[in-house]
């Protein structure tokens, strides 16, 4: 199974974490920005809808294609800068690895982004 072509940016921000999970803070107090991570990707933009019988919704949805070697964890915030110049910012909700026939090599990561909340 071939790669996607992956011609798109994404920026993935992690949150320094100290020994109890909570986010570490310089000499005053305040958080320490985020450290960010630049990866190719591809990007697929959907709009997913569920129709019920009193109501309809609609998921805005990136489905996201990285390397394998890309280290992403679920409730990262993920930026990308789409073709209309627009910023989308949203949390990894779900990510799913694509592996060969006999499941030992990973040929990439798919992250599901919602962008619906943001």
């Amino acid at each position: 199974m071939p790669k996607p072509p992956m011609n798109d940016t994404i920026f993935i921000m992690t949150q320094q974490l100290d020994d109890n999970g909570q986010p570490k803070k310089d000499g005053y107090g305040r958080p320490i920005p985020a450290k960010t991570v630049t990866s190719k990707a591809r990007v697929k933009n959907e709009a997913k809808t569920n129709i019920a019988s009193d109501s309809q919704t609609t998921d805005n949805i990136l489905e996201i294609a990285v390397p394998n070697t890309t280290v992403v964890e679920e409730g990262q915030s993920i930026e990308w800068i789409d073709r209309f110049g627009e910023k989308i910012i949203g949390q990894v909700d779900g990510i799913t690895e694509v592996l060969n026939y006999s499941g030992k090599k990973v040929y990439y990561r798919k992250l599901i982004v919602n962008k619906s909340g943001g």
